[in-house]
């Protein structure tokens, strides 16, 4: 977790408060390596379910996902108010398919919530590092979605959020499903 998302997640805690009250969570990339989200929205939530990959003792992965899994998960449709994921994007070999199968999992009306990495963060192989972000890549994402599944989301926000003593952009993204 670095300190330039601390202040964003404060925020962004307040406005899925305001907008759902009490929600379930879906985490994608929960394993707690740096920091977890799951401090931030666990509290006030009626259920939360963490999913990554290979991580079967980190104590923040409740359903650890096999390679035959990473684009269909064992998850029912629409079950969940939001969905949040920190960290995690840049080391999705295809983040469309991520996005759509979040979007799947993830009620009309529902949130999406990304972060990921901007320009100027270092490489970092865990297990692999394909992507650095910008605001335009978020809308592409969503875009896909929008022509290439059956799902659909609009964009709530997209925005960059740097500290003046980082080197780097933070990425984030906001969508709520609309179909």
């Amino acid at each position: 977790m670095h300190d330039s998302m601390i202040e964003v997640l404060d925020n962004i805690k307040v406005e899925v408060d305001n907008i759902f009250g009490a929600y379930s969570v879906l985490e994608v990339g929960s394993a707690d390596i740096n920091g977890s989200l799951r401090k931030w929205f666990s509290n006030g939530c009626t259920q939360y379910l963490g999913i990554d990959i290979d991580h079967e003792d980190n104590h923040a992965v409740d359903l650890v996902l096999t390679q035959e899994q990473m684009y269909d998960w064992p998850i029912t449709d629409s079950f969940f108010d939001i969905s949040v994921s920190a960290n995690t994007y840049e080391h999705v070999e295809f983040p469309w398919q991520t996005l759509k199968e979040t979007v799947r999992c993830v009620r009309v009306g529902g949130m999406i919530v990304v972060h990921s990495l901007g320009e100027g963060f270092q490489h970092h192989s865990y297990p692999i590092d394909c992507w650095r972000y910008q605001l335009e890549s978020f809308h592409a994402l969503g875009n896909w979605v929008n022509e290439y599944s059956e799902y659909e989301v609009e964009v709530h926000k997209i925005f960059y959020h740097t500290l003046e003593t980082q080197d780097f952009n933070d990425v984030w993204g906001m969508w709520r499903r609309k179909k």
